[in-house]
């Protein structure tokens, strides 16, 4: 009995550090979760303001553009080197800022498509967790309803010997004196006078 006491003991003790631990790892993955929540709020508003940035810059590459188209055709003869020079700079420009900005896109998908796999991973974990406590608990629930059934059997048990000690000591105390009214009788007639 002292045995299963233990046993039971020792797997609450299991049981509890279990979940401790499982709590600790869920703590852990909240943290993560909470830093690639805050790194895709940071990468949305950079992602905002480059494209601020980019349609700045391409209305004022628009803007420059229509001068210049104004200004060659004014001064072709005289400015056509220089000004296409600074087409070719602006459009260089533009091409790099679309580039940027394509890569910060394809970034941003890709840190929202490992945030989409923890989650599911994270999901999944909680999943497993909580079908390991629903296993533990039953099997805890079986165990309280073994010893309690083993209690009241030893408890019947006990009570049973109770009642057959109770009884074997009435007999005792009846064969006593049995034996005290025999010799009570013998010493009597021992005492009697002979005839």
């Amino acid at each position: 009995m002292t045995f299963l006491l233990l046993f039971l003991v020792v797997g609450l003790v299991a049981l509890g550090w279990l979940v401790w631990q499982q709590q600790q790892s869920m703590a852990l993955m909240s943290e993560q979760l909470t830093e690639a929540h805050d790194q895709v709020t940071n990468l949305s508003n950079q992602l905002t303001d480059t494209e601020s940035n980019m349609t700045a810059t391409v209305e004022d590459a628009d803007q420059q553009i229509a001068i210049n188209e104004s200004e060659i055709r004014k001064l072709w003869d005289l400015s056509n080197k220089r000004n296409k020079g600074w087409i070719q700079t602006n459009q260089a420009n533009i091409a790099t800022n679309q580039d940027e900005l394509a890569a910060t896109r394809r970034t941003l998908d890709q840190i929202e498509t490992d945030l989409n796999t923890s989650l599911t991973s994270v999901v999944a974990q909680q999943r497993d967790l909580t079908d390991k406590i629903n296993v533990l608990t039953r099997q805890t629930s079986q165990l309280s309803d073994t010893l309690k059934r083993q209690v009241e059997q030893n408890t019947q048990s006990i009570q049973a010997i109770d009642v057959s000690r109770q009884q074997n000591n009435q007999r005792l105390l009846d064969a006593s004196r049995r034996v005290s009214n025999l010799e009570s009788r013998m010493n009597s007639l021992e005492s009697r006078p002979s005839l």
